[in-house]
């Protein structure tokens, strides 16, 4: 039995917070009383407290690292669910912010992208393969679009021969027929 500095009231030994976790040793105050001491302290001074875990993690790098693998290993689960959730929410939000970012970094991202067509051919093959077996219909319906607009350049091809200087859109069926 100790008896609590603040509170003078004898409790059991375990309901004193050991100093710098060790039990031999043990605070003068009770749980109750030290934990609003401490609630206390980090209310009035929290520019204190985070300058203090700043160094600490400048300090500390691989530890913080380790902290911080280890808890995405043992939270896997439940931050993959947070993050669906999230998702799900905030769609045109993410979407948004997705378009920005293409936006002020397409030269990059066009830039990157090629680099890794050039360096992966046969992953890029592959995923094409797929794609394309997967989905027959959009891959039909991608050549059709391709042989009409490569007929429509062909006509306009032939009819710039018989109309030099003018663009098909512009030929009108009575030029046509005089030609």
């Amino acid at each position: 039995m100790k008896t609590c500095a603040k509170c003078n009231k004898p409790y059991p030994d375990e309901l004193f917070i050991g100093v710098r976790g060790d039990l031999a040793k043990r605070c003068a105050y009770c749980r109750k009383r030290e934990s609003e001491s401490q609630r206390r302290y980090r209310e009035a001074n929290p520019e204190k407290l985070a300058e203090r875990q700043r160094r600490y993690r400048e300090a500390n790098p691989e530890k913080n690292a380790e902290r911080h693998r280890r808890y995405y290993e043992e939270n896997r689960e439940k931050k993959a669910e947070y993050q669906r959730r999230y998702r799900e929410a905030n769609r045109e939000k993410n979407a948004e912010r997705q378009r920005r970012y293409y936006e002020k970094n397409r030269e990059k991202l066009a830039e990157r992208q090629r680099r890794y067509r050039e360096a992966n051919p046969e992953k890029v093959a592959e995923i094409k393969r797929r794609y394309y077996e997967a989905n027959p219909e959009k891959n039909a319906a991608r050549c059709r679009r391709w042989y009409q607009e490569k007929c429509k350049h062909q006509a306009n091809a032939d009819m710039e021969a018989l109309f030099p200087g003018m663009l098909m859109s512009k030929i009108t069926q009575t030029q046509m027929e005089k030609a």
